[in-house]
């Protein structure tokens, strides 16, 4: 067996450790750093393998997550012309180290991670990386990353399971027999309710007699 080729095993090791790290982070600057990382083994895994396009792909997705990183610990969001830059950037590596078709799944993958970064939303960024990832497992089956190509199908699923299950969890239940809410009235305002409630029958009491009688003067005068 290649010796090469253990190394780049180990480094496939590495970098699906850190890729499963940053889906636990809750924050853009976490997973910005983890990407760094995680980009920067890639590269180092194909250029040991002799994937150079790759190799060159990711070295530029591990500069664009370090100079993320940066903006996002200032809180601020990347404008859009580094996203734009960064995939022009990629795109550019990839096609000046051509070496065959599956130089396009790194190139692809690079711009579905970019745009993800370039979002506040930590959820998209994640679903983003889901979907580089499944790019790029298919890639490195074909490339001799066997160890990377395991790793990183089971952080694909792994990322699909917990967007289902968030997409649950977010789901609002409403019961079906769901009553109105009854207004409470403090109990100064009921006494005097009941006083006023009182007061007035206790009136209407008193003149319904007089109404009466009235009535019967007037049928008698008629």
């Amino acid at each position: 067996m290649d010796f090469s080729f253990i190394i780049g095993q180990l480094f496939g090791i590495a970098r699906v450790g850190t890729a499963s790290y940053s889906y636990k982070t809750k924050n853009q600057q976490k997973n910005a750093f983890w990407k760094t990382i995680s980009s920067g083994l890639y590269a180092l895994q194909y250029l040991v393998l002799g994937f150079t396009s790759g190799a060159a792909v990711m070295g530029v997705s591990a500069a664009r997550s370090l100079a993320f990183y940066f903006l996002h610990k200032k809180g601020v969001k990347p404008k859009k012309w580094m996203l734009l830059a960064f995939t022009a950037i990629g795109i550019g590596a990839g096609i000046a180290t051509w070496k065959d078709a599956w130089s396009l799944a790194p190139i692809l993958a690079s711009g579905i991670v970019t745009y993800g970064q370039w979002q506040k939303d930590i959820k998209i960024s994640n679903k983003s990386l889901t979907a580089g990832n499944i790019v790029l497992a298919i890639c490195n089956l074909f490339k001799g990353a066997y160890v990377d190509f395991a790793g990183t199908a089971l952080i694909s699923a792994v990322g699909i399971t917990k967007d289902i299950r968030d997409k649950h969890k977010t789901k609002i239940e409403v019961p079906q027999n769901k009553k109105e809410p009854e207004l409470e009235v403090p109990k100064k305002e009921k006494s005097y309710i009941r006083e006023k409630v009182k007061s007035f029958r206790k009136s209407r009491k008193e003149k319904l007699p007089t109404n009466r009688k009235t009535r019967k003067q007037n049928r008698v005068r008629k």
